[in-house]
């Protein structure tokens, strides 16, 4: 599996649709945080994410190499380990967030992953889980066509819906504060084929603003956690 994503990040040369919408959610969020928060990010990949939040105390984990490459030109704050146990202390970080790593388990080997990340974030803190939605039908075709053509390069991959998210939280000591929706606009771009350049995709962005209820059928759904 390691391997799979050295070549996933080796490929990378594009900054995707998809990462244009989680970076400018992640700076949102980075706005609210005190300037001496602790944030960590589970499956740190390229490190784009980590660049939202330069005036905090960050900390990326990964199991890639080849994505701790790329993730150090943010910080030097970078950890080779596992998401199902991470070398930190209890109740650590204020913020811990992770996109595009959990799908890629069954659900029950999802929730022990999100039960370690709860163990190392504050009580006071929040989590944030982001993954493929089921109810994006763009999605779901590119998707099957991949597969398909033998071009699919991220392996085993759930999707999930609002439902889902829910059995997946229950039984843990967390509880779900909000459900938010990323990306509702079929992508220009991806990893590494780009229709239109990064400067007109920006736009995009705003636009994006403008949905309601894009977890309900944008590519990605996400959901807000805090402790109980």
């Amino acid at each position: 599996m390691t391997d799979n994503w050295d070549n996933v990040w080796k490929k990378k040369k594009i900054v995707s649709d998809y990462s244009l919408k989680l970076y400018d959610f992640l700076r949102g969020y980075s706005e609210k945080l005190d300037k001496n928060s602790d944030v960590l990010e589970v499956g740190c990949g390229s490190g784009g994410g980590l660049a939202q939040f330069k005036d905090h105390n960050i900390v990326g984990l990964d199991t890639s190499e080849e994505a701790l490459k790329l993730s150090k030109q943010y910080t030097d704050n970078l950890v080779n380990a596992s998401m199902f146990d991470m070398p930190f202390e209890k109740e650590k970080f204020d913020l811990v967030y992770s996109s595009g790593l959990l799908e890629h388990f069954k659900i029950d080997k999802t929730r022990e992953a999100l039960m370690e990340i709860s163990r190392v974030t504050k009580k006071t803190g929040e989590i944030i889980i982001i993954v493929p939605s089921s109810n994006c039908i763009w999605y779901r075709i590119f998707k099957k066509s991949m597969i398909m053509l033998n071009k699919w390069d991220f392996g085993y991959e759930e999707d999930y819906s609002i439902r889902k998210m829910k059995l997946l939280v229950k039984g843990t000591d967390l509880k779900i504060k909000k459900f938010f929706g990323l990306q509702a606009l079929l992508p220009m771009s991806t990893n590494n084929v780009e229709v239109l350049s990064e400067k007109y995709r920006r736009l995009f962005v705003g636009i994006e603003k403008l949905f309601p209820f894009k977890q309900y059928y944008a590519y990605a759904v996400g959901m807000v956690l805090e402790k109980n």
